[in-house]
């Protein structure tokens, strides 16, 4: 896969507002890059992953989450820090915040 090939691709065809993002899930703490924001750490706040993924979008940062930096439990379900139960892929909250 050449990045800098779909990069063109991508600013010629579709012309986007912000950078384009990749998504990475790793298994160790040690696969996090050095210069990565984590929210809770960094930004002392945690937030729903969409805004996490917004941050990067329009900074151009490297942004790791873990479950504690994480505000939204449907995020945090989705990326499979928590186990599903029986309904929250019908839209229920059911996971407490804290």
């Amino acid at each position: 896969m050449d990045l800098e090939r779909i990069s063109e691709a991508l600013n010629r065809y579709l012309r986007p507002q912000t950078f384009p993002v990749a998504i990475k899930l790793v298994n160790s703490e040690n696969e996090i890059p050095q210069k990565a924001r984590m929210p809770k750490r960094d930004l002392k706040i945690p937030m729903p992953v969409c805004q996490d993924i917004s941050i990067a979008r329009y900074t151009g940062w490297v942004v790791a989450m873990e479950l504690e930096d994480m505000l939204c439990p449907f995020g945090a379900l989705v990326l499979g820090f928590l186990p599903d139960k029986d309904k929250s892929w019908m839209g229920a909250s059911i996971y407490p915040f804290g």
